[in-house]
């Protein structure tokens, strides 16, 4: 256990004056997660329909 609560020194050292690089998001990233969960959304949507009629159709005939 005595190995787990040692940390360990980055193999390249950083001066301590520089600040680590910042990575900027994409400008767009938050649009394109919308359309995805929308697109989510409306497969999900079929899908339950799909079943709900699936159902229907072998229960009642």
């Amino acid at each position: 256990m005595r190995g787990m609560s040692e940390t360990h020194e980055p193999s390249t050292p950083t001066s301590p004056g520089t600040p680590p690089p910042v990575v900027a998001p994409a400008p767009n990233s938050e649009r394109l997660y919308q359309a995805a969960a929308w697109v989510a959304i409306i497969a999900g949507i079929t899908l339950i329909l799909v079943v709900l009629l699936k159902f229907a159709w072998v229960f009642w005939s």
